[in-house]
């Protein structure tokens, strides 16, 4: 191992660190990431919002991303599904209760006939939505749901355990 020796200037002072070269190209190794440490990083994983109320998606989308996620809204069914078709997020926070021509129930049927990627749905009709679930016969780690009205916390913590467990995180 290479030494690490404090030097004085002409005053006495020991105020400056000065490195050995062999200490200096090992400070320069250290400095750079292995693949191994790369590898380890986990990317950022990328939600799609479908939220009709504009301000309850701003309100998710923002929390969301201040905790490393990359999020995408989109306000109706339709744009949900063209979303869909062209890209996969690793995880779909969907409204069941959609304006629109499209609701959220069949957001996610056109979603399944593509992926099997986690829904978190969220809805103030909790009641319907639990017969709901039953029918579809899905695991919770790809498909639960969020009773409204719920926090930003109530719903961090549900995005993160669903990723945690879906198969294919």
């Amino acid at each position: 191992m290479h030494n690490i020796q404090a030097a004085s200037d002409q005053t006495g002072r020991d105020d400056h660190v000065s490195l050995s070269k062999g200490a200096q190209a090992l400070q320069q190794v250290l400095a750079q990431p292995t693949k191994e440490v790369l590898a380890m990083q986990k990317p950022l994983k990328h939600l799609l919002v479908v939220e009709d109320d504009l301000d309850l998606a701003s309100l998710e989308a923002n929390f969301l991303a201040t905790h490393g996620f990359t999020v995408i809204t989109v306000h109706n069914g339709e744009d949900a599904i063209a979303f869909l078709q062209s890209s996969l997020p690793d995880m779909v926070v969907l409204d069941i209760e959609l304006a629109g021509s499209l609701n959220g129930w069949q957001v996610l049927r056109s979603l399944r006939h593509r992926a099997n990627i986690p829904v978190l749905l969220t809805t103030s009709a909790i009641v319907g939505v639990r017969k709901q679930l039953r029918d579809h016969a899905e695991s919770r780690a790809t498909l639960d749901h969020l009773a409204k009205p719920y926090t930003m916390p109530s719903l961090l913590k549900q995005v993160q355990r669903m990723l945690m467990v879906a198969p294919n995180s």
